[in-house]
């Protein structure tokens, strides 16, 4: 990766189980910056936003245990681009089906492609990013797409965890059919207990972020 600047440069970051925010980070060493957002080693993934900000993540992110972050869909400019179902790529891709589970956060800045020079993400790019991954139903979207895809019978995925005003630890879970579920750990008995959220109620647990 180059960099054109050693001033700061403007980035958003769009973290797990909130929203997007905009930062500045060392131009001079945009690289160390970037993994430093990511937790590791960054990874291009021009298919999210063509490039418009570009967009970096954790290239282990997948395989190391990060937390499911948003989900990407596909747009009506990824089915003019060509691109293929990742269920079935035999097929063009739909505009509005799954194109991929992002984990961990991720990191938005401006690109020059002639150069490919890193830059400072202008304001239109940060609207864009906003959004795409702004509001609750986009920070459960990861979660809710990989539960789908990982999750058997009787199985959920925590999308976020937290202790309520008695101290009682709880979080809520993903089925395998994008079903919320609030599961809740006694902690005097150390008993685990679930129950069905409705959309409203998932909502409200997750108030401004978790």
């Amino acid at each position: 990766m180059n960099t054109c600047d050693t001033h700061p440069l403007r980035c958003v970051v769009v973290p797990v189980g909130a929203d997007p925010y905009v930062t500045e980070i060392d131009g001079a060493d945009t690289l160390g910056a970037l993994q430093g957002i990511v937790g590791g080693s960054i990874e291009a993934c021009g298919h999210i936003l063509g490039d418009e900000p570009a967009v970096y993540v954790n290239e282990e992110g997948k395989i190391d245990g990060l937390r499911p972050n948003r989900a990407v869909y596909a747009t009506k400019e990824h089915v003019v681009a060509g691109f293929r179902s990742p269920a079935d790529p035999s097929r063009p891709i739909a505009e509005g089906e799954l194109l991929d589970v992002v984990f961990g956060p991720m990191a938005c800045i401006g690109f020059e492609p002639e150069t490919g020079a890193s830059t400072s993400i202008s304001d239109e790019e940060i609207d864009r990013v906003m959004a795409a991954f702004s509001g609750w139903k986009s920070w459960v979207s990861g979660v809710v797409e990989a539960a789908k895809l990982t999750c058997g019978p009787g199985e959920v995925l925590v999308a976020g965890s937290r202790k309520d005003a008695s101290g009682q630890a709880e979080s809520l879970a993903v089925d395998g059919r994008g079903a919320f579920h609030l599961a809740v750990l006694d902690k005097d008995t150390g008993v685990l207990t679930t129950r069905p959220l409705a959309e409203t109620e998932a909502e409200a647990w997750c108030g401004t972020g978790f």
